[in-house]
């Protein structure tokens, strides 16, 4: 049978492995675009800066980057994976109800095209790229955070650079673990 004559929901191309690494960094893309949440992580450290909490922070012998860095580098590190794991479920789950409801293609077959055309290397290969994504998402926001001095303006500055160089590393680190994986044969 050829290609074009399964059921849509059925065929899958030979591209997966391309798709799979777009689904990623558009997951990834998303968190690091988040400019709410960008923007208060910036204001925090703005505000930390404006009552010079910082400084208080080590008068009272604490490392103010273990206090406003470090929760945030460990929570993306955390959360990134989960939110991977979440999604690719949620889109089986997705993919399962439109082929059943729309396509006709029962749960079984779904399932069963599902196992031939996924690997356990695929969800792998997602769940070992969002912690290092999560890292430097956090690192750079981070880093931008601790630029703000004083103003709103301050704080819009370097939330849009931030957004910016995080989506610009994504997508570059994204492209370098492709070409890993494809050499690795994942």
């Amino acid at each position: 049978m050829s290609g074009s004559a399964m059921p849509r929901a059925v065929r899958i191309d030979a591209t997966k492995e391309h798709e799979r690494d777009a689904l990623d960094v558009v997951k990834l893309l998303e968190r690091a675009s988040r400019v709410g949440y960008t923007r208060d992580l910036i204001e925090t450290f703005r505000e930390a800066a404006a009552l010079d909490d910082c400084g208080a922070l080590n008068v009272m012998g604490m490392d103010p980057m273990e206090l406003l860095v470090v929760p945030r580098l460990i929570g993306l590190i955390i959360t990134l994976p989960l939110l991977t794991f979440f999604s690719d479920v949620m889109g089986l789950l997705g993919g399962a109800l439109i082929s059943e409801t729309l396509l006709d293609v029962s749960a079984l077959q779904y399932v069963e095209r599902v196992r031939q055309a996924v690997s356990d290397s695929d969800l792998f290969v997602g769940l070992f790229k969002a912690p290092i994504f999560g890292f430097l998402i956090a690192v750079i926001g981070c880093m931008h955070g601790l630029r703000v001095r004083g103003s709103a303006d301050s704080v819009g500055r370097e939330t849009t650079r931030a957004v910016v160089k995080a989506i610009f590393v994504v997508i570059v680190l994204d492209a370098l673990f492709s070409v890993f994986f494809e050499k690795l044969g994942l």
